[in-house]
């Protein structure tokens, strides 16, 4: 059990650390940024109170699927699913990491497809820098 608040702590301090350093600079307030690049800039609230909020919403999801799978997310584990309203699904291994509306489509005057594609793109380059360390040299690391 202990092994395992460690774990989530590490991995929430890897994820704020990440989403506020870099040489680069956040380009947007309502920007998903971490890895020191902008992933996703949200323009819609998608059905949440506030665009932060649905950022809020995300940055749950990935701690939460991050910590399900122990460190053993890969890019390839990420994909889009078509739901029956038109709009995607970006998926990490079953999970939802966010949805992408035809608002947010609009906004950026393509598809939702189309959106999906690069934001989850986005979201799995950054897999190697955000995940945290695992077996002995993460035990090391957090002593």
């Amino acid at each position: 059990m202990k092994q395992k608040a460690c774990f989530v702590a590490a991995l929430a301090l890897v994820l704020l650390a990440a989403g506020y350093t870099g040489a680069k600079a956040q380009s947007d307030p309502h920007s998903i940024f971490y890895a020191s690049r902008d992933v996703a800039i949200l323009r819609t609230a998608a059905g949440y109170p506030t665009i932060l909020k649905r950022m809020d919403r995300f940055y749950e999801r990935m701690v939460d699927t991050l910590t399900m799978y122990e460190g053993t997310i890969t890019p390839r584990d990420f994909y889009i699913t078509r739901l029956p309203n038109g709009e995607y699904d970006i998926m990490c291994r079953r999970r939802v990491v966010m949805t992408v509306t035809r608002a947010d489509a609009r906004s950026y005057h393509t598809t939702p497809e189309s959106l999906a594609r690069r934001w989850m793109r986005g979201f799995a380059d950054t897999i190697p820098q955000v995940q945290p360390l695992v077996g002995p040299l993460a035990a090391r690391t957090l002593r």
